[in-house]
């Protein structure tokens, strides 16, 4: 009796036991692990994360008392071109302190640059492109979209209009030139893998142009 018992034991135990190990095998573990990694969003595209939305400094803007169209979009286009003044300023400050030349200095601050117009290109250029788009009303009378105050066709529009059309030359235009002759300069030195000051410092615009031709294929 004591035998029938001890030899039950061990089968009912391993009865008990299989539910467990088919729940928890290696399979049905890897199985609900792809599963949850399914589900989980894609990682945005570099060029996703660095767009900038001028809709979200508006409200930072109205509180600085800039409130109109003509007065954000002129602190969207000039407060860059301050910020990259500064930060070249203290590139080659940096550079004439260390005797290293300002050619030196210039080139440290080009990875920065480089950065910052890659940051602001798309603000400023949707900010521009705005001052085109007007919305016509019933009275024959039509207003810029993006500031219902600024009627279109009036002075005040033309101001507006040649405020964008000048942030269109220098950002949309100028930054994508100035990205052409900067790779044209370097394509030896990138084509061969042999860098120079000039190549290293255009890593960031290569890697992100890469990243994005990667993606788009």
């Amino acid at each position: 009796m004591s035998a029938t018992l001890r030899g039950a034991v061990p089968s009912e135990a391993t009865t008990l036991d299989r539910p467990l190990a088919a729940e928890y095998s290696p399979w049905r573990a890897s199985h609900r692990l792809a599963n949850r990694l399914a589900n989980v969003p894609p990682f945005p595209r570099p060029t996703q994360v660095l767009n900038l939305n001028i809709g979200g400094i508006g409200l930072p803007l109205q509180c600085l008392g800039i409130g109109t169209y003509v007065q954000q979009l002129a602190v969207t286009m000039f407060l860059p071109l301050v910020i990259a003044a500064a930060i070249l300023f203290g590139f080659v400050l940096h550079s004439c302190y260390r005797s290293e030349g300002t050619g030196e200095g210039l080139m440290a601050a080009l990875p920065s640059l480089l950065s910052l117009t890659f940051l602001v290109f798309p603000m400023v250029s949707s900010a521009a492109f705005r001052a085109f788009s007007c919305e016509s009303f019933d009275g024959g009378q039509s207003f810029l979209r993006a500031d219902y105050s600024l009627e279109c066709d009036t002075t005040e529009h033309t101001v507006a209009k040649g405020l964008a059309l000048l942030g269109i030359l220098t950002y949309p235009v100028g930054i994508s030139l100035l990205y052409i002759l900067l790779m044209l300069r370097a394509r030896r030195a990138l084509r061969d893998e042999r860098p120079t000051k000039l190549s290293q410092a255009l890593s960031f615009l290569v890697r992100v142009l890469t990243a994005t031709l990667n993606s788009a294929s």
